[in-house]
């Protein structure tokens, strides 16, 4: 009735205004009596509004759960053995659980003939080792900054039958006859595919021009990264294969410390022959190696100046070396030395991870 009577809703403001609460009242009131309640009711209070949107939450829960397992499917996931998955064109995966392949074949070490004794990436017979002991060996160079741990690449030894099949893939792809062999322990090489019957290729104005056209035409493109290397005299072109370092490409050698990959050899400017590896799928895992200045302690060549005649060598970097054994090839760490008219192979992966 008052808000119909504006003149009575004024006389009962008059009336009844001293006697309302100060602003804000309300809201202090409310909040001393929130305050005397037991903690267990204020929480119920305080969650209630979360609730309604407990259904749109767990939605979303949902989703994002989801989401992430068809990532893992889809992308790999993680590995119960702690092995990690690569390939060729990776030039290596990222490390899986420590040591997961167990211990390794030792591979060979010791001082090498002169480097010319082998062009580089050529099919001659690995140059036989010599033990260090016995020698005088001296480094003088700049030793390369290595981390505590390097990956072990492995791939699995192809059966004859799987080798074959190899083969055969390999010619319907080139249209070459291919002939395969195994890995081969005494020169450090995966398994690998020869072409033979190789006709004679166009000859373009350079050796890698030429080189480049008969791998392009002929689907020999290497999936693993590389770097193209002319032997002195023009006999060869070799597309030199490279694994990821911790500080840069880091190269494939053969166990005479000669670069390895795919080897186009020429005779007259043309195509003569062709050799290479396989693409093969690969398994790292990170395995702990000797710091370089440890490692040629266990070698056997100095560090420091001794007296007497010794043989000086100035270069050191970090290569990879297959080594087959038991089923299995493994790509491992090696540090070679040069110098003086030879190399010097010095194995990186700890000795307690090496089978003797």
């Amino acid at each position: 009735m008052a808000d119909e009577d504006p003149e009575l809703q004024r006389r009962l403001d008059l009336m009844f205004g001293s006697a309302r609460p100060r602003p804000g009242f309300e809201e202090e009131l409310w909040h001393r009596i929130e305050g005397r309640r037991p903690w267990w009711q204020r929480l119920a209070t305080v969650s209630r509004p979360a609730l309604r949107f407990a259904p749109a939450l767990a939605g979303l829960l949902v989703v994002v759960v989801g989401g992430g397992i068809l990532l893992n499917l889809r992308g790999g996931g993680g590995s119960s053995t702690g092995v990690t998955s690569s390939s060729y064109s990776e030039g290596g995966a990222q490390p899986g659980r420590p040591a997961a392949f167990g211990r390794l074949p030792a591979p060979s070490g010791g001082a090498l003939l002169p480097n010319s004794a082998a062009p580089a990436g050529s099919a001659a017979p690995a140059l036989k080792s010599t033990d260090l002991a016995g020698s005088a060996y001296g480094f003088t160079g700049q030793l390369p900054v290595l981390q505590p741990s390097l990956p072990v690449l492995r791939y699995q030894e192809p059966s004859p039958s799987s080798l074959a099949a190899l083969a055969q893939s390999q010619k319907r792809r080139t249209g070459l006859d291919v002939k395969a062999t195994g890995s081969r322990a005494e020169t450090g090489e995966e398994p690998r595919f020869h072409l033979i019957a190789v006709a004679g290729s166009p000859e373009l104005p350079t050796l890698q021009a030429t080189a480049d056209a008969f791998v392009l035409g002929h689907g020999l493109t290497p999936s693993f990264p590389f770097q193209v290397t002319i032997t002195p005299g023009g006999t060869s072109v070799l597309y030199a294969r490279q694994f990821a370092g911790p500080s840069g490409p880091v190269s494939q050698v053969r166990s005479d410390g000669t670069p390895a990959g795919l080897v186009l050899e020429f005779r007259g400017g043309a195509v003569a022959a062709v050799q290479g590896p396989f693409d093969l799928p690969l398994d790292t895992s990170p395995y702990p190696i000797l710091g370089p200045a440890d490692a040629l302690a266990a070698a056997g060549v100095h560090s420091t100046p001794v007296t007497g005649p010794q043989t000086v060598l100035d270069t050191a970097r970090l290569v990879y070396v297959a080594v087959p054994s038991s089923g299995y090839g493994y790509f491992q760490p090696m540090l070679l030395l040069s110098g003086s008219g030879i190399r010097v192979m010095v194995p990186l992966v700890s000795p307690e991870w090496l089978r003797k």
